[in-house]
């Protein structure tokens, strides 16, 4: 499905999640560039090259459209992040997804305005997780097929994995199961997995669901997105809008929250994380199985 396009910038500044304590992260100038087909024969080289990262920084009392001198000093306190206090999220999915619809709004509190294919992008943002700067690398892949060896070259030390469809394309959604995720499991067995159903609100668009029913095909539904997470050991699932901004935070949040609990050695922690994660999805599908029952996850 061709991604959509919209002419306004959103600029308003999202609330915090109630249950984080870190904040928005901050444009400072730079900007990303688009790796050309020629990449696959000179991958390694490539690479270094494509990485061309938007800086970001945000402290607790800075807001989005805070002054360019305000930026500069927070990175001047903090030149330099501890390899601790860094994380590595990675983007997968089918293309035209919304997977760099989802780092441009986080990252710029801003909706792109035109779909341009992704080869290979790479994002930095500097957030402040219990007044203390965490670097995170945000990458974004292409799920063409042509890139899948450019792709594989991202992977190493990812920490956390967003494995992304659109829940108004059911072919990306079973992409997951047969593509996705064997692929992500190949070369990082051990990662977190964050199921993120993307571009929810066009589940609402009726021009949409007529062209659907055309084929005989409907939205993926909440309930198909928590049972997948289940049925394939994600640790959760988000559903998200890039445009309205639904839950976009959430995503990235619990991506960093498990960096965190790990980075403390705090295993015990993260498996309870990730055994009430299960039993939330196990509560929506039972409440969903009851007849007349609309489920509203906790």
């Amino acid at each position: 499905m061709k991604g959509r396009s919209c002419g306004k910038i959103k600029s308003e500044t999202m609330p915090p999640s109630s249950h984080t304590n870190w904040t928005r992260p901050l444009l400072k100038g730079g900007q990303t560039t688009q790796m050309m087909q020629a990449a696959r024969q000179q991958q390694q080289q490539q690479l270094a090259t494509v990485t061309t990262a938007t800086t970001a920084t945000t402290t607790s009392s800075m807001t989005i459209g805070a002054a360019a001198g305000a930026q500069n000093q927070n990175l001047a306190e903090h030149p330099a992040t501890p390899l601790d206090r860094r994380i590595k999220v990675v983007l997968v999915g089918d293309g035209a997804v919304g997977k760099t619809s989802l780092v441009v709004s986080y990252s710029t509190n801003g909706f792109p305005g035109e779909y341009v294919p992704t080869a290979f992008d790479n994002y930095n943002v500097v957030v402040n997780v219990d007044g203390q700067p965490l670097n995170v690398q945000l990458c974004d892949t292409a799920g063409q097929d042509d890139f899948d060896p450019l792709r594989s070259l991202c992977y190493p030390e990812t920490d956390v994995f967003l494995v992304c469809f659109s829940v108004v394309c059911p072919s990306s959604y079973h992409s997951v199961a047969s593509r996705w995720i064997n692929e992500v499991r190949k070369y990082c067995p051990n990662a977190p997995i964050i199921l993120v159903g993307t571009k929810s609100d066009l589940r609402s668009d009726v021009r949409l669901m007529l062209q659907l029913a055309r084929y005989g095909q409907a939205p993926i539904t909440t309930i198909q997105g928590h049972q997948l997470a289940h049925r394939l050991g994600a640790v959760n699932y988000v559903e998200t809008s890039a445009l309205t901004q639904h839950d976009l935070k959430e995503a990235f949040d619990q991506a960093i929250s498990f960096k965190q609990h790990a980075s403390e050695s705090d295993e015990e922690r993260v498996q309870q994380i990730m055994e009430q994660a299960l039993l939330d999805a196990k509560w929506v599908i039972q409440k969903y199985n009851q007849p007349g029952s609309t489920p509203t996850p906790k």
